[in-house]
Formats: C-alpha cells, structure tokens, sequence
C-alpha cells in the first residue's frame, strides 16, 4: 500500500489555524515526507478565503499557488512524486 500527504497549501482557516505554515515549512515537509517513506504529497488549489472564514478570523490566510509548492518541493527531493489535485484552469493565464 502507498501513501502520500496532502500539503496545507490552501486549507488555512478551513481545515488548520491561521497562521499554520510558511513556504519553508511546506519544504521542510515534502523532505520529512520523502524521508519518512511517502510515496506522494499534493497540493490543494484554494484561491479566495471563503466568506465565513474571512468572518471569524483576524489575519488573513495564507494560500499557495499549488503548481510554485510542487516546483520548489521538486527541487528539494529525489523520488518522491508531486501530485496535482484540482487545479482550477480559469484562475490562471
């Protein structure tokens, strides 16, 4: 059996507190992930807070561009595979 790990690239505010990781801590993940055995990890594509969330919460969140993680997390591994989820095509050029 694989398994892989979903990176908290947008679920700050839904799913983790604000602030939950910097861009460095997303790195330092994917190698722990590569390190631990991890056959994947994948991003999330959040591109707005959602209304209710921009309600309860006093800073805002932070959201990274899936495709920029995946980028910085290959340049960081050896074997591990970097997975896209959604990727919301209008949103972007």
């Amino acid at each position: 059996m694989k398994f892989g790990i979903a990176l908290s690239t947008g679920y700050e505010g839904l799913i983790y507190p604000v602030p939950f990781a910097t861009p460095q801590q997303l790195v330092e993940l994917v190698e722990m992930a590569e390190d631990m055995g991890y056959e994947s990890v994948l991003p999330n594509d959040h591109f707005t807070v959602q209304k209710y969330v921009a309600e309860k919460e006093k800073l805002v969140p932070n959201y990274y561009e899936p495709l920029i993680t995946l980028a910085a997390a290959a340049s960081v591994t050896e074997r591990i595979k970097l997975i896209t989820g959604i990727i919301v095509l209008p949103y972007r050029d």
